[in-house]
């Protein structure tokens, strides 16, 4: 599955706060915004990716867990 890339510049420019506000409004989306201003929704990550990043996610959880030095969290949690 690919992006969707919206170019909404000549109907609105979005600010930051604006952006944002999107975003916490369609929390199920991944929405991301290029240098041009344009809006690009991010298909959700497949089979391969997910496998990726659990296993970089696990090799950082182990790393911190004899570390101590923080908290560790999966690359697509959100702050409640």
């Amino acid at each position: 599955m690919t992006a969707l890339t919206l170019n909404l510049n000549s109907v609105i420019k979005l600010t930051r706060e604006q952006f944002y506000q999107l975003c916490e409004e369609n929390p199920d989306l991944k929405l991301e915004r290029n240098a041009q201003g344009e809006l690009i929704i991010m298909p959700p990550t497949g089979g391969e990716t997910g496998k990726s990043n659990s296993t970089i996610n696990a090799q950082i959880w182990f790393w911190n867990d004899q570390n101590q030095l923080g908290e560790v969290y999966a690359n697509n949690s959100r702050k409640e």
